[in-house]
């Protein structure tokens, strides 16, 4: 995932499916997780005015439980 498109599909996707937490900042969740090739991935709010995220794959011990 390196192309701007592409995060911002992977971010739109996985808030479609419901993978974001209840709090939010302004308009946007506060974080935003999915799995890409198997690596669960967090995207966190870095700007709520802008809606702009960082993300970084989580560790096995640090997954979010029920996510697909």
């Amino acid at each position: 995932m390196d192309d701007q498109r592409d995060l911002t599909r992977w971010l739109r996707g996985a808030l479609a499916a419901g993978s974001c937490s209840a709090c939010f900042d302004g308009d946007f969740p506060r974080y935003i997780w999915g799995r890409r090739e198997g690596v669960m991935f967090e995207a966190r709010l870095t700007n709520r005015d802008l809606g702009h995220y960082k993300g970084y794959p989580l560790g096995p011990g640090d997954e979010v439980e029920g996510l697909p």
